[in-house]
């Protein structure tokens, strides 16, 4: 084989062990760890409160996440402050965002709420979208940290 073809097959052959999760670095190849690898259960797994919220704010998110055949299967459900007890949105199913973390959508009578949840630790962030179904009112976003319940 002369160098140039040698050149193009050593590229070609690069390219498609890259793309197969192959990665080579000086000559040496080296299992690439899959961007797509998860592991459960995720960060985000557990009971966050958080104790101080006022009315209408969250004060406890669930969230449930297991491995089955290579998908993560992840549910979740949210507390808000209410009179004279928390309201409850039931177990919903939740999703990986794509940078990390979890989306879940809960949907109700009167507006629905997306929250986006990442883990820092023993706390999580919680960012609430409160969007009404009555079109007169405007989507409000809140931020929230929660802590991990001590069980």
């Amino acid at each position: 084989m002369t160098p140039l073809v040698n050149y193009a097959v050593t590229a070609a052959l690069a390219v498609c062990l890259v793309a197969g999760g192959v990665m080579l670095w000086g000559g040496n190849v080296a299992l690439a760890q899959s961007a797509g690898r998860i592991y459960c259960p995720l960060p985000e797994d557990g009971i966050w409160v958080d104790r101080k919220a006022k009315r209408q704010e969250l004060t406890r998110l669930e969230v449930e996440s297991r491995c089955v055949d290579d998908k993560v299967v992840i549910r979740a459900r949210a507390f808000m402050r209410c009179s004279p007890s928390d309201c409850k949105w039931g177990w919903t199913e939740a999703t990986l965002r794509p940078g990390g973390g979890v989306n879940v959508r809960l949907l109700g009578f009167y507006g629905a709420r997306i929250i986006d949840i990442r883990a820092f630790g023993d706390q999580v962030e919680a960012y609430v979208t409160a969007m009404p179904h009555d079109p007169t009112r405007q989507e409000v976003v809140t931020s929230h940290i929660l802590s991990r319940a001590r069980r």
